[in-house]
């Protein structure tokens, strides 16, 4: 008897806790950031660190004229286009949110953005260049946020876990149809990683 009532009051702690949290997820929603931005419902600030691929963006963030009360939170879902504002400079595409920036040199893990106050937030984002031709982005370029394209996302949501040259080559076979001779030229990439970046591109097709 006393071992069911012990398993009868874990589920009653697992349903209420399983409760609790689907009742703060409803009272806050995810918005995708392009929409918030277009709705005013956030602020944005997009900068290149000077690197052209991985921990490539930082991104300053704070809440609009139309945002709601209390938290919001925001997703960058992957693909999202990040158009250059020097013409002479590569585009950018969002893999992924990389984390809280809590220090000059450091950031916390995160995989949202998150907007409590009425101050700015910085988080560092995953991004790949776009634009084979054009010069790497640099620290002092500034982005506009575009929708995301549907390739892209999909080869950058299939590649989470393969390595930074693997997914820029694949953004690149992409967009520009580079060949591994020309990358290679330009960024280190071995033959292997470059294959498997054309092969996330066939499977994307």
């Amino acid at each position: 008897m006393k071992s069911n009532r012990h398993v009868y009051a874990v589920l009653l702690a697992l349903c209420l806790a399983l409760q609790s949290l689907a009742q703060i997820q409803k009272a806050n929603p995810t918005t995708p950031l392009p929409v918030a931005v277009a709705t005013g419902k956030a602020r944005v600030s997009i900068h290149g660190t000077g690197a052209s691929s991985g921990d490539s963006v930082k991104i300053d963030v704070s809440k609009g004229p139309n945002a709601p009360p209390g938290e919001q939170i925001l997703t960058i879902p992957p693909g999202t286009v990040l158009e250059n504002s020097n013409s002479a400079g590569q585009g950018m595409v969002v893999a992924e949110v990389r984390g809280r920036v809590v220090s000059e040199s450091m950031y916390e893990p995160a995989s949202r953005i998150e907007l409590a106050g009425k101050g700015v937030v910085t988080y560092i984002l995953s991004a790949f260049c776009m634009e084979f031709e054009k010069e790497n982005p640099s620290n002092t370029d500034s982005f506009d946020i575009r929708t995301p394209d549907p390739k892209l996302a999909c080869i950058l949501k299939n590649s989470s876990k393969l390595s930074v040259p693997t997914r820029q080559a694949a953004v690149w076979i992409h967009t520009d149809h580079v060949t591994y001779d020309q990358m290679s030229q330009k960024f280190p990439v071995t033959v292997e990683e470059f294959n498997q970046g054309q092969a996330l591109v066939d499977r994307c097709q």
